[in-house]
């Protein structure tokens, strides 16, 4: 199990056993490199033995280690690892409140049998499980990546066809706690498993240690109050992200969360290696990733590294990804990130992105204004929407495949576990019923920033993981995220009405770029968003060759694949999430 996830931590490979528990970790040695071994065993003076092993950053772990010591804990390192476990021997299961940081955690306590598995409040770090069943009985089985939990003698490896009914809709790894393998969890941000593994006993709850406010009080209402805000709160995050015992990176798209970060990044010191990717002939053109990152670069004196995607490379990487990761690619920007992260591994381990940005502070003008459309239209015509109404139009909106061409294409058997099993529409109304009304925009942007964010955050560190850097990101931090909750959403956005035809045109992230105006060269704030730099729709003809696998038959309707196999171009929306699956498929099933 641990060397099917090798390269999340190859710098130590660690088993140890523990009674009812056996605990494997593969360490990337970030703080204290030389004693920061993992597990680490620790008890605080009046509190319980326990055992920790994590996987990410704890980013205010002086500020808890600092309370420990003043109950008497005695440290051995300066890393995070064995803050944790001094903090769970204090506290229990109420040290996770206190933790800032993104981390998938397992805390065993062996005088009460007792296993806590915790992930961070915004999913960035992965941590997936399941039941199992041997002669011995039932057996909890986790792990940071699919493929481990697949290496245990006891669990049986099939999929979950009404999980591939919604992949193909909207192309994500995980929908709430289901996965694409039948019986195999996520476990969802925010939240912790609470295991007792006594031998006569597998009780299993699980519970939520963190819950964001649905929609903060308007408490900075002017753009000068909130642009201030944002600054002292995203300045301060992108420091305490730069804790680190190795070298720093920065990902940098030319656009401006990147420039934002790596600015601030090497304004403290770190940051010094700057990397952007693109695809052959990118280099060449002016309105590129390529050319704007190599702008920012020579502003910042970085040492900086281009990465280049070429279309004969496209689909071995693109296949090498599926089969190492275990899962289907939820956006074809992983092909370039995984490609970047190979780049960076000799200069660096960590690695500064700016996901998250857009989703809290107003990015994607065309989804806002789709939103406002559907909430005028149900205002005109006195209708306020349901929770199911708002999940209905998102899906209808947003998806990849529209909703009744999804059918089509599948296979019988997983058409009909789709039509079963609704999980997008389960989910998105889930959503909307936690987060408030859903006739204010407001409750609309808070669902797009836990719903769409965790897709893209999975997607960042499984691919560095990958080639083992770890992905760290700053504007997806719980205090940047509480103050842009605290922003009227009138003022995250401009409007322009263009023409005799009024036309509205707006303009996204104004508190955000407001906040860096001094930071941001002016070619950089008046650059349109680019959504993936890779002309991947162009290389999709290359590609066509894995639906005719055995496995991707027994999913994919015939009809389907012959579409996709004749115009897979014209066809993208369609073909990207069905190859996915046939790839998946074929190396699995």
């Amino acid at each position: 199990m641990l060397a099917a996830i090798a390269h999340r931590g190859p710098d130590d490979l660690r088993v140890e056993c523990f009674g009812a528990l056996a605990l494997g970790h593969a360490r990337l040695a970030i703080l204290d490199p030389e004693r920061g071994v993992q597990p680490v065993r620790a008890r605080c003076p009046n509190g319980s033995d326990v055992v920790v092993a994590f996987n990410g950053e704890i980013y205010n772990h002086l500020e808890v280690r600092r309370e420990l010591i003043a109950l008497g804990a005695q440290f051995q390192t300066h890393g995070d690892a064995e803050t944790l476990a001094f903090a769970f021997s204090a506290w229990g299961a109420e040290a996770l409140p206190r933790l800032r940081g993104m981390f998938a955690i397992a805390a065993w306590f062996p005088e009460s049998d007792e296993l806590i598995l915790a992930r961070d409040p915004l999913g960035i770090v992965p941590m997936h499980w399941t039941i199992a069943r041997d002669s011995y009985g039932p057996v909890l089985v986790f792990a940071s990546e699919i493929p481990a939990i697949l290496k245990h003698s006891a669990v049986r490896k099939a999929p979950d066809l009404a999980a591939v009914g919604a992949y193909l809709r909207m192309p994500r790894r995980s929908f709430g706690e289901r996965t694409l393998y039948e019986g195999i969890r996520s476990l969802r941000p925010g939240h912790l498993l609470h295991a007792q593994l006594r031998a006569d006993s597998r009780d299993v709850q699980l519970l939520a240690f963190h819950e964001f406010a649905s929609t903060a009080p308007d408490s900075l209402t002017t753009l000068a109050d909130a642009a201030a805000a944002v600054r002292e709160a995203v300045i301060e995050s992108i420091v305490k992200h730069l804790q680190s015992d190795v070298p720093v990176a920065s990902l940098l798209s030319g656009g401006v969360d990147s420039t934002i970060i790596a600015a601030i990044a090497r304004a403290h010191g770190c940051g010094a290696s700057t990397f952007a990717a693109g695809a052959e002939g990118d280099e060449i053109s002016s309105a590129t990733d390529l050319t704007h990152a190599r702008h920012v670069a020579r502003r910042l004196r970085s040492e900086h590294h281009e990465c280049i995607v070429r279309r004969g490379e496209f689909l071995r990487r693109w296949q090498s990804s599926v089969q190492r990761l275990g899962l289907p690619l939820a956006t074809p920007n992983e092909i370039a990130i995984s490609a970047l992260a190979e780049s960076i591994r000799p200069h660096a381990k960590v690695a500064l992105s700016g996901e998250g940005a857009d989703e809290l502070f107003g990015g994607y003008e065309p989804a806002i204004a789709a939103i406002q459309g559907f909430l005028e239209h149900a205002q005109h015509h006195g209708h306020r929407p349901s929770a199911q109404d708002a999940a209905a139009f998102h899906l209808d909106a947003f998806s990849w495949a529209p909703t009744a061409a999804v059918p089509e294409l599948l296979a019988p058997k997983a058409r009909l576990a789709a039509r079963l099993e609704p999980l997008l529409e389960q989910e998105l109304a889930l959503r909307f019923e936690q987060a408030g009304d859903p006739s204010l925009l407001e409750t609309h942007l808070a669902v797009q920033q836990e719903f769409n964010l965790l897709n893209l955050l999975e997607r960042l560190n499984s691919n560095l993981m990958l080639h083992s850097v770890e992905g760290r990101v700053p504007f997806s931090d719980v205090r940047v995220l509480e103050v842009a909750r605290a922003i009227p959403a009138s003022l995250l956005f401009q409007e322009h009405a263009s023409g005799t035809t009024c036309t509205r045109t707006l303009v996204g992230k104004r508190v955000l770029k407001a906040a860096f105006a001094d930071v941001l060269p002016p070619s950089i704030v008046a650059r349109p968003k680019a959504s993936f730099p890779l002309p991947f729709q162009e290389w999709m003809p290359d590609c066509t060759a894995v639906l005719e696998g055995d496995a991707a038959r027994a999913m994919l309707s015939p009809a389907a694949i012959e579409l996709v196999r004749n115009e897979p171009s014209r066809h993208w929306r369609l073909s990207w999430p069905m190859l996915n699956i046939a790839m998946w498929a074929n190396s699995n099933f």
